[in-house]
């Protein structure tokens, strides 16, 4: 297996559909924007439980798909391979079930834009599964350990085009178009055009089609000690990751007084760029001192969880001599700057604990995919019910599951060697 020559791959055609994840994916904060705006100012009228109620379930269904798309694409034979047919079809799909979510109140009507919605948004969020997990596989089947690292930092830095993408372009339309849906048609017709350029650098694989039943292929994932706690620290920072970016639209109405979809567009992006220096910043340093990755993660742990205890403080009388906006930007930055190594480096040590003989490369990313969508189920409840209480609370639980990922990572067993090139 070792020995085997890899192909060549155009690494950068290769992260090109990750451009369109990140706009698709970034269009369900446009999604919970709008849902909270009262239906009298043309939105949906949602109350934040009912929004995390949608996200949470959709997000239970999700998870549970991730691992069995894996499994499913680890045992597809065709003349395409075993992930091409997944990206072909799939994001067609997503197009059509995000149209529906963001339309349902003229689909449906207003008094069925509860259930319409968790349908339309479950149903969309199990098919873009279908396309990313077998997509994402194929990038530790062709890349050398010892350049996963720079291609999750090609990656982080792909996908913060795409997020990027997702905040100016939408934000554009809903300043032109009085349709609220035309973006989310346009961005799934994006990540078509994205998932089929990508297609094109994918070599004919030469992994063989898995003859282990997918039971036993799960039973074995699942019994890899190192790799589940991996996968028990990453459930925890990324829950709490994913409350703070929950409770962000609500801060965004609350604290700032934004109402506008344009408006929250363009205060995203402004993160974003902030984001974006911070990623070439922190990644030249750990470049040039060839930190080890696990050490690196941590530090951003560590980071993040300073950070996040002060974000539910921002607008109270705690920092009142402080101009709101000073508030925002100088906390944010601190949080964005730990968030980059958690963008960079999971993912290339995930792929390293990887077990490469077993044929089971997708059911090993389906389940990474699962824990990540596990951990997306009660951040919208566990959001909601931390606006309710106070948004002080909301820092300081995120806070606390970064802390206790710390713990679990420790424990972590992550094989630095693989990440050095090796001497010819």
């Amino acid at each position: 297996m070792e020995g085997t020559p890899r192909p060549r791959v155009h690494f950068f055609v290769l992260m090109i559909a990750s451009i369109g994840n990140a706009v698709v994916w970034g269009m369900s904060g446009f999604i919970q924007f709008h849902a909270t705006k009262p239906a009298i100012q043309g939105g949906f009228g949602l109350g934040g439980l009912e929004i995390g109620l949608i996200f949470g379930i959709s997000a239970v269904f999700t998870s549970i798909s991730n691992i069995l798309w894996g499994a499913a694409s680890d045992r597809t034979n065709t003349r395409w391979g075993k992930r091409k047919p997944f990206m072909f079809l799939f994001p067609l799909l997503v197009t059509l079930t995000l149209w529906i979510s963001a339309s349902v109140d003229v689909l449906f009507g207003v008094q069925a834009i509860f259930w319409a919605l968790l349908i339309s948004w479950t149903m969309k969020s199990i098919l873009h599964a279908g396309a990313n997990v077998p997509y994402t596989t194929v990038i530790p089947e062709v890349v050398p350990p010892e350049k996963r690292v720079a291609i999750s930092q090609l990656g982080a830095f792909v996908q913060g085009i795409g997020f990027a993408l997702g905040a100016v372009v939408p934000t554009f339309l809903f300043q032109v178009s009085s349709a609220f849906s035309m973006p989310f048609a346009i961005a799934g017709a994006f990540m078509v055009m994205t998932y089929l350029a990508s297609s094109t650098a994918i070599p004919a694989s030469s992994k063989p089609v898995s003859t282990v039943s997918a039971l036993q292929a799960m039973r074995s994932t699942l019994r890899d000690r190192n790799f589940m706690r991996f996968e028990i620290a990453q459930f925890l920072w990324t829950l709490g990751l994913n409350i703070v970016i929950f409770v962000l639209p609500f801060i965004a109405q609350d604290v700032l007084g934004i109402v506008s979809e344009s408006i929250y567009g363009w205060f995203f992006l402004s993160f974003l760029g902030i984001a974006g220096v911070l990623l070439f910043g922190i990644n030249y340093v750990l470049q040039k001192r060839h930190v080890e990755k696990k050490k690196a993660l941590l530090f951003s742990l560590v980071l993040s969880a300073i950070a996040l205890v002060f974000i539910g403080f921002i607008g109270t009388p705690a920092f009142g001599s402080i101009p709101i906006l000073v508030q925002v930007y100088t906390i944010g930055s601190f949080i964005f700057a730990g968030l980059v190594g958690i963008f960079i480096f999971p993912y290339a040590i995930m792929m390293g604990l990887i077990d490469y003989d077993s044929g089971s490369e997708a059911t090993y990313n389906g389940t990474n995919s699962t824990v990540l969508g596990f951990a997306a189920i009660p951040a919208g409840p566990i959001g909601g019910l931390l606006v309710l209480n106070g948004y002080p609370w909301v820092g300081i639980i995120c806070a606390l599951l970064f802390i206790v990922s710390i713990a679990v990572m420790l424990k972590v067993n992550v094989p630095e060697h693989l990440f050095h090139k090796k001497e010819a």
